[in-house]
């Protein structure tokens, strides 16, 4: 699985979505600052943990796509 669809599709299958609209990942870490989050964005997904993002690089300023709740 390498593509954002495959990602999603298996997400969806075990986990809680949620879609917003204009908001960077920046804002979403920063907005949903408790619990563990799986964030997309084109070609791209991320980890949000307690308001910080884990990633190989910084996808701060990327707009986010959707997100599922993996702990709350």
């Amino acid at each position: 699985m390498n593509s954002v669809d495959s990602i999603e599709a298996f997400l969806d299958d075990n986990f809680e979505r949620f879609c917003i609209n204009d908001i960077t990942v920046r804002e979403f870490a920063r907005i949903y600052n408790k619990g563990i989050f799986l964030v997309t964005m084109r070609n791209h997904i991320t980890t949000i943990i307690d308001g910080t993002i884990y990633d190989t690089f910084d996808p701060s300023s990327r707009i986010v796509w959707c997100a599922w709740i993996v702990e709350n």
